[in-house]
């Protein structure tokens, strides 16, 4: 009998249960465009290079290959054309980016466009605005410096300008003393001693990113901890490169760490990665660059 009451007892549970995720549960019919594919453009100048990525988007599910096409790239300096192309997809079996030299520098308060135009996936566009250059002084570098960490530091003053946003990258390079070449170690770098950043290290780009949000308009003195000590016995010099970027690359830069710091994290808020390409999809970047050598005493 006992038995009996067991097995009553347990249909019912399974029936609320059941009854339950019924009630709980919602179905709904959603209608999903049709996906337009377009051009998917990564463009970077710097100096007098640009690095140059072109493919085309493709639905979520889609797996069939990427289309191979021929794209023409144009790149103007206040309307004045520095580069011109035709780049082939079917080259991105080989390697991810074509690396030229353009015929101009990058300049102060020039705006530059860039133009991909294709048969397939029609034209895509991008203007940005170079900002001020940048400015650093009083540089040096500090014998286990940090704090709390058996690492050498990195030290020096930014002049801001106090008329603008700005935006900066900051990579260092060490030339070994082993080397008889020109070859450079990238330096992986973190802020220190209460140095205001975005504290996002791109190892992509093997630098940090950070903003005049806490300083605007000041010289600014910032530390930077190094990724070991004994720099100075281990190099012969230091090379420091520090770029102005615009704001589009910046939020680039910040929506995509977002969205990596997201991808794995059920709980967190979904990141978009933005944008600044018309009638297209990726980033046109445009990198200010002023290097500086730190010769060790």
């Amino acid at each position: 009998m006992k038995n009996i009451y067991k097995l009553l007892f347990l249909f019912a549970l399974v029936s609320a249960f059941v009854s339950c995720e019924d009630a709980f549960t919602t179905t709904r019919e959603i209608d999903i465009p049709d996906h337009e594919e377009k051009l998917s453009v990564f463009v970077r100048v710097e100096s007098n290079k640009a690095n140059i990525f072109i493919s085309h988007s493709k639905k979520i599910d889609d797996d069939t290959p990427y289309k191979d096409f021929i794209a023409n790239v144009s790149l103007l300096e206040d309307g004045a054309e520095i580069l011109n192309l035709d780049y082939d997809t079917q080259n991105e079996i080989y390697r991810r980016y074509d690396t030229v030299t353009i015929d101009s520098k990058i300049k102060v308060d020039k705006t530059y466009t860039l133009i991909v135009d294709s048969e397939k996936f029609g034209t895509a566009k991008s203007v940005q605005k170079t900002t001020s250059d940048v400015e650093i002084s009083d540089i040096k570098v500090i014998k286990n410096g940090s704090e709390d960490r058996d690492e050498d530091l990195l030290e020096f003053k930014l002049k801001d300008d106090k008329n603008t946003e700005n935006y900066y990258f900051l990579r260092v390079l060490g030339k070994s003393k082993k080397q008889y070449s020109e070859h450079y170690e990238n330096l992986y770098i973190y802020p220190e001693k209460g140095t205001e950043s975005q504290k996002i290290y791109f190892r992509e780009l093997n630098g940090q990113l950070f903003s005049d949000f806490s300083f605007n308009g000041v010289s600014k003195k910032l530390f930077f901890a190094l990724n070991r000590a004994g720099i100075k016995e281990k190099f012969e010099h230091l090379k420091i490169q520090i770029s102005s970027i615009t704001k589009d690359n910046y939020n680039f830069f910040i929506s995509k760490f977002e969205f990596d710091d997201s991808s794995e994290n059920p709980f967190s808020e979904p990141a978009i990665i933005t944008n600044n390409i018309e009638n297209g999809y990726g980033q046109f970047f445009v990198f200010n660059t002023k290097e500086y050598i730190y010769n060790f005493e």
